[in-house]
């Protein structure tokens, strides 16, 4: 007998085997003298990858390839008990072990499709800029995917992105499953304190967790409040629940953002209401019907008179807005589907003097017409109504370098006195192509500004001149 032998190894096992396996009868494996097979001689990372690859094909399972000898059974132990660890917890392993050049990112790479799929994760987002990780981890924290915690135990560059952007640690989301605990740490920690209430997001993660109990300990501390911003409010009958009467007044919020989908509630008024009067909140951002015609009471208004910023959203107020003689420190308004009233030239409109920036969509304009905003640097005009009175009495603006207009006619925008206007944007939807080329030359022509501008952004949906 030669001293390598061509024979058969037949373990243990083959009754089990796979059909493949028992009817490849004349497949042969070569013994070497030591008596072990060459698929011993396989370095490890490479015997993983292929029984990897017979698992995921469901040709065998690991039980299977880890009975055939000693050798195939530490190969199968370590998949296993890496491959279910968190990717997160792989990644800070596969960092340490880089740092301390053990091995490289490609050598683990190498080892099986899930090491790959880890190392291009670290790969890939560690080479983003700092500014852009801290976006994303902020995101992830504020849809509640993963708190701040979590991410900056990944690895020495995440933390560093985490513990160098303080509003990453002072930002709560409190949905109907949140953790109690992560409350009690935020309370400790924070400052200043924002929350974000959204109850139907979030989803349950532990079967002994109750529902709201987060929020019940949030509301508790309503007083610690910097920053409020509400998606959305749990209905009546939950919300009743939640002993919302031992909240104490916002006495420090200066941010109220509240958006569409909260609906009203006698639990979410008492919340409103909690806001006080006279205190520093100096920025609202209302999109929702109920909390807009909530703070449009007279009772609102020394907090009204106060506000720096205001964002609101008029789409289903039927009544005209009449509260723009209240505002006497108003530096950005935007409103979107809003009715202004006309005001008399000689009304006293303090706004004039303090605004800042100003976007208007589908709203009425006719009471810009004939008035000056010395400080205005920002103007955006969009789908506006009752234009006709801007055509009568120009509007000065001459402070501002950027002015955007779109809607009809596209010439209206003449009527914009904007002698440092260094941006315009135009835009028209008027379907005659040959009277928007019209409108264009007029303006043009008239417009000596234009020459100067540095940016100019055109943009026109015309048909086919009939």
């Amino acid at each position: 007998m030669s001293a390598i032998d061509r024979t058969i190894i037949a373990p243990h096992w083959w009754v089990t085997a796979p059909h493949w396996w028992a009817t490849a009868s004349h497949w042969t494996l070569l013994v070497p003298p030591s008596g072990k097979t060459i698929n011993t001689y396989l370095p490890m990372e490479l015997m993983g990858e292929i029984f990897l690859y017979c698992i995921e094909l469901n040709q065998m399972n690991s039980g299977q390839l880890a009975s055939v000898c000693r050798y195939w059974w530490s190969v199968i132990i370590t998949i296993n008990t890496i491959n279910d660890l968190p990717m997160e917890l792989m990644g800070e392993i596969f960092l340490y072990c880089i740092e301390l050049n053990q091995m490289n990112s490609g050598q683990l790479a190498s080892v099986c499709r899930y090491w790959w799929s880890v190392i291009i994760t670290i790969n890939t987002i560690n080479d983003l800029p700092m500014e852009l990780m801290r976006e994303i981890f902020l995101y992830c924290i504020e849809s509640n995917q993963m708190n701040s915690g979590q991410l900056a135990s990944v690895c020495r560059y995440w933390r560093s992105a985490i513990t160098t952007l303080p509003s990453l640690w002072s930002t709560m989301r409190v949905g109907t499953w949140t953790e109690r605990e992560q409350v009690a740490i935020w309370l400790q920690r924070a400052y200043p304190k924002k929350v974000v209430i959204d109850t139907q997001r979030d989803r349950q993660l532990s079967s002994n967790a109750l529902p709201f109990a987060a929020l019940q300990d949030a509301l508790a501390h309503t007083h610690q409040w910097h920053e409020l911003a509400i998606s959305s409010f749990p209905p009546e009958n939950a919300a009743s629940q939640l002993g919302a009467q031992v909240a104490r007044p916002m006495n420090v919020l200066k941010v109220l953002h509240v958006e569409v989908g909260c609906m009203h509630s006698p639990s979410f008024a008492h919340l409103l209401n909690l806001v006080p009067t006279e205190g520093p909140l100096c920025e609202m951002r209302l999109h929702s019907p109920f909390v807009i015609t909530h703070f449009l009471q007279p009772h609102w208004f020394p907090l009204l008179r106060n506000l720096i910023v205001l964002i609101i959203n008029g789409r289903d107020m039927n009544e005209p807005f009449e509260l723009l003689p209240t505002f006497t420190q108003l530096q950005t308004f935007g409103a979107d589907r809003l009715r202004l009233p006309f005001y008399e030239p000689n009304t006293n409109l303090p706004l004039l003097r303090t605004l800042q920036k100003l976007q208007l969509r589908a709203c009425s304009v006719q009471w810009m017409a004939g008035r000056q905003f010395p400080c205005l640097e920002e103007c955006a005009i969009i789908l506006p109504g009752h234009w006709e009175q801007i055509q009568q009495h120009e509007v000065q603006l001459p402070s501002c370098k950027k002015l955007a207009y779109r809607g009809y006619p596209m010439t209206t925008a003449q009527y914009f006195h904007v002698p440092k206007m260094r941006s315009m944007d135009l835009r028209s939807h008027d379907c005659n192509e040959q009277r928007v080329y019209q409108h264009l030359r007029h303006l043009f022509r008239v417009n000596g500004r234009i020459s100067n501008l540095t940016t100019l952004h055109l943009t026109f949906q015309c048909s086919v001149t009939a």
